[in-house]
C-alpha cells in the first residue's frame, strides 16, 4: 500500500523569521531598504510639488467711528467683522479679481467655467478675535502665481468694500436729505398756520 504524499504549502513568512533572515544577511538587508527607501523617495519628490503661500494682512476695524452717539452695537461691529471672511469669499469679489489686469497672464491656467471655484479653493481667509486684521492668503506651486492671486484678490475685496460704503453712505445722504425736505415743509406750514393766527388777533 502506496503511502499517500501530502504537499504542504508556506505561506508569508513571520516578521520574526524576517528578523533572523536579516540578522544573517544584515548587509543585503541594508543595501535594500536603503535602495527602495531611495525610490520611493525620488518618486514623491517627482510627484508632488511643494505649494507656496502668499499672504496679504487688511485691517477691519471693529469699532466704527462716530460724532455724536455711536449708532451700531458691539453685536453688529462684531457681525461685521466676522462677514469679511464671507465677502473675500463671496462670487462677486473672486469674479472681479478673476477680471483683474494682474491675472491676465494667469488665463490658461484658470478653467473657463468654474475660475471662480477654483480660485476660492487656492484661497484661505482667516481674520482673529479682537486683533482687527484680516489675513488672505493664497496657495501654489508658483512663488510668483500665488503673491499675483493674493494681491489680486485684496484689490477686488478692498474695491467691493470702499464701493458698499459709498453706496451706504450715499444712502444714509439721501435718507437724510429727505428728512431735512421733510422738516422744512412741516416748519413752513408751523410758520403758515402761525401767521394765520397772528393775522387774526
Amino acid at each position: 500500500m502506496e503511502t499517500p504524499q501530502v504537499s504542504v504549502r508556506r505561506g508569508m513568512p513571520e516578521f520574526s523569521e524576517l528578523i533572523v533572515a536579516c540578522r544573517h544577511h544584515l548587509l543585503l538587508a541594508a543595501l535594500l531598504g536603503l535602495v527602495v527607501s531611495t525610490t520611493f523617495a525620488a518618486i514623491a519628490w517627482q510627484t508632488t510639488d511643494a505649494p507656496y503661500e502668499a499672504m496679504s494682512l487688511v485691517r477691519v476695524r471693529q469699532h466704527q467711528d462716530h460724532v455724536l452717539t455711536q449708532l451700531t452695537s458691539r453685536a453688529d461691529d462684531a457681525a461685521f467683522v466676522r462677514a469679511q471672511e464671507q465677502l473675500v469669499l463671496s462670487p462677486q469679489v473672486l469674479a472681479a479679481a478673476l477680471s483683474h489686469e494682474q491675472l491676465a497672464a494667469l488665463s490658461p491656467q484658470v478653467p473657463r467655467h468654474e475660475g471662480v471655484d477654483w480660485l476660492r479653493e487656492k484661497l484661505r481667509v482667516d481674520i482673529q478675535s479682537g486683533a482687527e486684521v484680516l489675513s488672505i492668503s493664497a496657495r501654489h506651486t508658483s512663488a510668483e502665481t500665488c503673491k499675483t492671486l493674493s494681491s489680486a484678490v485684496t484689490l477686488a475685496y478692498l474695491d467691493e468694500l470702499t464701493n458698499r460704503s459709498t453706496a451706504d453712505r450715499r444712502l444714509r445722504q439721501a435718507k437724510l436729505e429727505e428728512a431735512a425736505r421733510q422738516a422744512d415743509r412741516k416748519l413752513d406750514e408751523l410758520w403758515g398756520t402761525l401767521n394765520a393766527i397772528a393775522g387774526k388777533v
